[in-house]
């Protein structure tokens, strides 16, 4: 019961929820493409063909008309707007990531007009969820995402006199904690009822005083918690959810503030999708956590409900009555049911893509969350490539400056090649594979062509000649451990994954003129989740984030070693200017900017960002492709003068012969240690392991292993290890 509560709690509302598009104020909104697709967020009703819904950082109205639907008009701003918005009258009240709730009116002829942004108190980690506009007052609930491992998040509500909107002044701050949250906010005579997962509370009319959550009278806190509230005809209804039953309870208010039980109703379905009181009935809608929903219907006796009907649907999250039945919209999907919920007409369906890579800084390679198809966009001209339009294929290979990229099925592929103007072209060629191996995935250098044939446990990787869609086998190599890919990282250099034994490395291959292949560096890594290339440098993402120099393509070596915090798996992608940007993909999506030293130069809340160059990056919310601006992405000059952490200088002489003296700046005063390793990634001596003071130092090697004997001439690894991260140096040893 325990797990499943704090899966509703992090996923509360998932069905109408998205991942954060856009949270920091100074981030720009440079340019935007419609996608051409459709996707539906919070949807409000403005008459029987007019829908307003808020999607990403999209305020759109469409109409559905003679079953077509089409845009009829639309805002794009810079922040994601949060789905759970409200709708008063002809105002739409949107909280943004940011740190402001976006105010438009809509207009008798379906214009959107921004009237303002009422400011909100400025957030840290924090991100907002959803609020509740209630006559002058309003409350806003936020959100601390505590990081992996946690089992909950702390909750906090923020409430707001906003009866002068340019000057809204803030009333009273909560913390929930302890697996609670708010999911709902209902107005009485003298004050507010606010329901949370683990009971109610009741605010006072000014929103400062509130009393502790009590619980709902007949409910079991150890197996149900409460969903949502609304109030009809006097009564106050909340939809609670547990282990084993959805209910319905009705409550009538006493005037010391206490609810008493008018009666409770079981109902088919989990999450509560609305409600439709009507003359002669009842209409209520429930969806299921794994898919499909229940349309429920109510005679209604007096104060008594008698269930009539309970069909199974599609999913739906929001239903609207029309002419003879009702419009359904969820996320992806628009259908039209009749009054009984025995038909349903599909309307339409969005492709739902998602960016996968970015070429040149400047075509996004888009593929589908459910189908094997690659599209291409170039941002530039705001349009689709006609030639690369479509590939029922999957994409396998990612590396930030390619200017080719190589779809395949298994067997069959595809090759995009973009020259110096852009211009695509594309050739087919079969890599020939004898049933049943079957390449997992490929990369190309020039003209040669490495494939990744992977079975378990053996992991088999050959290499090809490409000549003008004709491809000749050179030559295979096989490993008795399972890779999840192969890349080239230089013209004659690749590496792989070992991912099956307790101590993961990728290990760095030369190809030799002979075709043999010779091990250039084993490099310890923890579970990469993305691995991405970037002038010299590859970046890994994972339980451990990495930075490996690959300038010498025969000594790779780990560069440095950053904790990023948050989620663990993170995708990359790299701006061409020394910077690669980390993204969460979890629902507090955090994007941080690392330079090629390790350090984190900035930080923004972003959905799935990709660097498109500069400081300039790319987000897509299946309505539009969304060009930023982060005005902090490129450091200052000046900061250099001034190293904001500890810092591990060049080494000198280099080479050296007998003494070698690393230089060592620390931020603050505290812990470090500096340790030696050799190419294979093997300890060879801990030279320093003490307390230094803040400022520069100077720790002396002598070029020996950790019993005092002379090490042999080559490269050694020099690794400064502090509280702020790791940091690493070459030095290469010459007697």
């Amino acid at each position: 019961m325990r797990d499943a509560l704090s899966f509703i709690l992090l996923a509360g509302f998932l069905l109408v929820s998205i991942l954060p598009l856009v949270a920091q104020n100074n981030i720009n909104l440079i340019q935007s493409f419609d996608a051409g697709d459709k996707r539906f967020g919070r949807t409000f009703q403005l008459d029987e063909t007019h829908y307003l819904t808020v999607w990403a950082n999209t305020v759109r109205i469409y109409q559905v008309l003679n079953d077509q639907i089409s845009v009829v008009n639309e805002v794009v701003v810079k922040d994601r707007l949060i789905p759970n918005s409200e709708m008063i009258g002809n105002r739409i009240y949107a909280v943004a990531e940011g740190d402001g709730v976006y105010v438009y009116q809509i207009t008798p002829d379906y214009q959107i007009m921004f009237e303002r942004i009422i400011p909100l108190n400025a957030l840290g980690d924090e991100y907002h969820y959803s609020l509740y506009v209630l006559g002058s007052k309003m409350i806003v609930l936020s959100m601390l995402y505590m990081g992996p491992g946690t089992e909950y998040q702390e909750t906090y509500i923020d409430a707001y006199d906003i009866a002068n909107p340019d000057q809204p002044v803030h009333l009273s701050h909560l913390v929930f904690q302890d697996q609670d949250a708010l999911f709902g906010a209902v107005q009485v005579p003298g004050g507010y009822y606010l329901s949370t997962f683990l009971g109610l509370g009741y605010y006072s009319a000014d929103l400062i005083s509130f009393s502790a959550p009590f619980l709902l009278p007949g409910l079991n806190f150890e197996q149900e918690r409460i969903e949502t509230s609304f109030v009809h005809d006097g009564k106050i209804y909340f939809k609670g959810i547990g282990t084993d039953r959805s209910c319905l309870w009705r409550c009538s208010v006493n005037n010391d503030h206490s609810l008493s039980l008018d009666w409770v109703q079981t109902m088919q379905g989990y999450w509560f999708c609305g409600i439709r009181f009507e003359p002669d009935r009842v209409v209520m809608m429930t969806a299921d956590p794994g898919g499909g929903s229940h349309a429920i219907t109510y005679s209604i006796n007096g104060e008594n409900w008698q269930q009539t009907a309970c069909l199974d649907i599609p999913l739906t999250y929001w239903f609207f009555p029309v002419s003879n039945g009702y419009l359904g919209f969820q996320n992806e999907a628009l259908r039209r049911y009749n009054s009984s919920f025995s038909s349903v007409d599909n309307l339409y369906s969005s492709t739902n893509w998602q960016i996968a890579d970015v070429v040149m800084n400047r075509y996004l390679v888009l593929e589908s969350y459910y189908d094997p198809i690659v599209k291409f966009f170039d941002l530039e001209a705001g349009a689709w490539l006609d030639q690369t339009s479509s590939f029922n294929l999957n994409l396998y290979t990612s590396r930030w400056n390619k200017t080719e990229i190589i779809l395949g099925d298994g067997d069959s592929c595809h090759l995009i090649c973009f020259d110096d103007s852009g211009i695509a072209s594309e050739s087919s060629f079969s890599l020939n594979l004898e049933y049943p191996y079957l390449s997992c995935t490929e990369s190309k250098w020039g003209n040669r062509i490495l494939s990744l044939v992977a079975y378990r446990p053996i992991c088999e990787i050959r290499l090809f000649d490409y000549d003008n869609g004709a491809v000749t086998p050179l030559a295979t190599w096989s490993f008795d451990y399972y890779s999840p890919n192969v890349e080239f990282y230089a013209p004659n250099h690749f590496y792989t994954v070992q991912r099956e034994l307790a101590n993961q490395f990728m290990h760095f291959y030369r190809i030799n003129p002979d075709y043999s292949i010779t091990r250039a560096a084993s490099i310890p890594v923890n579970e990469p989740y993305r691995i991405y290339q970037g002038d010299g440098f590859i970046a890994t993402s994972g339980i451990e984030n990495n930075l490996i120099d690959i300038q010498d393509p025969d000594q790779p070596f780990l560069a440095s070693m950053f904790p990023l915090g948050g989620y663990a798996q993170k995708n990359i992608s790299y701006n061409g200017d020394g910077h690669f940007l980390y993204t969460g993909i979890n629902m507090l999506a955090k994007a941080q900017v690392v330079d090629t030293q390790g350090e984190v130069v900035t930080s923004f809340y972003a959905h799935l960002p990709w660097s498109i160059g500069g400081n300039r990056f790319v987000t897509y919310n299946s309505t539009h492709f969304c060009i930023m601006e982060h005005p902090g992405w490129l450091e200052n000059e000046d900061e250099y003068l001034v190293p904001a952490v500890s810092n591990l200088g060049l080494p000198y002489p280099n080479p050296f012969r007998d003494i070698c003296n690393v230089p060592v700046l620390m931020k603050e005063p505290g812990e470090l240690k500096l340790s030696v390793f050799n190419l294979r990634g093997q300890l060879v001596n801990d030279i320093e392991n003490t307390n230094l003071d803040k400022g520069e130092h100077t720790i002396v090697w002598d070029g020996k292993d950790r019993n005092g004997n002379t090490l042999a001439n080559g490269v050694y690894i020099l690794r400064l290890q502090t509280r702020e991260g790791v940091f690493s140096q070459k030095t290469v040893l010459l007697k």
